[in-house]
């Protein structure tokens, strides 16, 4: 998965971002924070509801597994 994937560094800056956010959950919030950071093109989460006020657009693994390997 490493070589696919990208792990991004998260830091105090991204951390207040999150706590400061209208999103009352904060771990969604921060992903969105970081996700938006690093210009990532979409978040992938099996609660993709929870990002639809994210800036990054998320995907469930299953729709991303299905358009990815077509």
């Amino acid at each position: 998965m490493l070589e696919i994937l990208t792990i991004i560094d998260v830091n105090s800056d991204d951390i207040f971002q999150a706590l400061v956010a209208e999103n009352n959950d904060f771990e969604d919030e921060l992903i969105a924070v970081c996700a938006y950071k690093e210009n990532v093109d979409f978040i992938i989460s099996r609660n993709s509801k929870d990002f639809k006020k994210s800036k990054i657009k998320a995907v469930e693994p299953k729709d991303f597994l299905e358009n990815q390997f077509k």
